[in-house]
């Protein structure tokens, strides 16, 4: 299935700056990650300029060299994030020029090439030839033009599978016992850092779960501390939380009726009847999970669960009547039926989907948008499987300790 076609306009202003400050952002963040960890690393051995011997300095310098290796490895995925990124740079620049080197020759043979990339014959051409090359010069634009929106989506994909699961990279302290030791694995410091609060089970952020920590699609929040009880702590547990009835900017737009699968160009290549369907999603609430993470926040760790965004769909179908077939033989009469009123069903059910089975929808139906509500007013974009507005975050991921 073709990817959605860009106007000329949108081709001529193809902006890849974006990706380039991304990938510096990335590049720099991920050399001071190592600058650092190397330096605490070898600063351990002889902390302020004087050598330290024993099992606390065998301990220290072991855990320091720990995570810098740990670093390293982060660093490395900012790296690969950065590589995909330049990467994707050059491919689009050279897919955008492509087109337009296809444009300005259709321009200078004398065809008039439109927004839409349809070609209009020059004039003195006979009519049959002159309607022959535009197409040719058509089909070329928008094969190229195809090209680069294919490579637009594919380099998103990969950006956001090399950034993905980094916010979730975090240190694992020893608990010794020790003097200072909470038996949880943090150590107060000369007593001006508080111990965290005793942290409720939960699940460590999965590697593959592109969702989990993408602003898009959820949130942190704090997990309140537990009241004074005894016996084991309870482990988390899932709660769903939905919105009221009648909350406002929680609805996206319609994708408006398309046929899925559709494989033909010309209205009188569509068969008999075309089933059609449209998609709307809404956020129906949140359900804050049992994947948690570790956050200093104000001088003391805290624990934080991921809430993610609940969503629901409606599905509207139609059956429309069409093409020479159904004009002339669908009644078995051979008459004219392209007049028969399309049938319609209009779903006024809402009924849950989640992020990865929208991501699937949109993946088998890459010629159409789909929208997401952010909740704000805004929407989040899928085209081709891949979430696609906003755009990446500038910035790189917080690395924080786990609980």
């Amino acid at each position: 299935m073709s990817a959605p076609l860009p106007s000329l306009s949108q081709i001529r202003g193809w902006d890849t700056e974006h990706l380039t400050a991304a990938a510096d952002r990335w590049t720099a963040t991920a050399a001071r990650w190592e600058r650092t960890f190397s330096s605490v690393s070898d600063q351990m051995r002889e902390p302020g300029g004087t050598p330290w011997f024993g099992e606390a300095a065998e301990a220290a310098q072991q855990r320091a060299y720990a995570d810098r290796l740990k670093v390293v490895g982060v660093a490395d995925r900012l790296h690969t994030s950065a590589d995909a990124a330049r990467s994707a740079v050059r491919e689009l620049e050279s897919a955008k020029q492509r087109v337009l080197s296809a444009v300005a020759q259709a321009r200078a043979a004398g065809f008039t090439v439109r927004e839409d990339l349809s070609v209009t014959p020059a004039r003195g051409v006979g009519w049959h030839a002159g309607r022959s090359v535009a197409e040719r010069f058509a089909a070329e634009i928008r094969e190229r033009a195809a090209t680069l929106a294919g490579l637009d989506r594919q380099a998103a994909g990969r950006i956001f599978a090399a950034v993905g699961g980094i916010g979730g990279v975090g240190f694992d302290e020893p608990r010794d016992g020790g003097p200072g030791d909470d038996g949880r694995g943090t150590r107060a410091l000369d007593g001006k850092e508080s111990p965290p609060a005793p942290a409720q089970p939960g699940d460590p952020i999965d590697p593959g779960d592109l969702f989990v920590d993408d602003p898009r699609f959820g949130h942190w929040e704090n997990v309140p501390p537990l009241p004074p009880h005894t016996g084991p702590i309870p482990p988390l547990k899932p709660e769903y939380r939905p919105y009221p009835a009648g909350t406002p900017l929680k609805v996206g737009p319609t994708t408006a009726m398309y046929t899925p699968g559709k494989s033909w160009a010309a209205d009188a290549d569509a068969p008999a009847v075309q089933a059609q369907e449209e998609y709307r999603f809404r956020l129906a609430g949140t359900e804050a999970t049992t994947t948690t993470r570790m956050a200093h926040e104000d001088g003391r760790w805290q624990q934080q669960r991921w809430v993610r965004n609940v969503y629901e769909y409606q599905r509207n179908t139609s059956k429309v009547f069409g093409g020479d077939i159904g004009r002339r033989q669908l009644d078995g009469t051979g008459g004219d039926i392209a007049g028969t009123p399309q049938i319609l069903r209009i779903d006024t059910e809402w009924k849950p989907i989640s992020l990865p089975e929208i991501a699937a929808r949109s993946a088998r139906n890459a010629d159409i948008t789909y929208y997401l509500p952010d909740g704000c007013g805004g929407t989040v974009t899928y085209v081709g499987g891949v979430p696609m507005s906003p755009s990446l975050p500038h910035s790189p991921p917080i690395m924080t300790r786990p609980r």
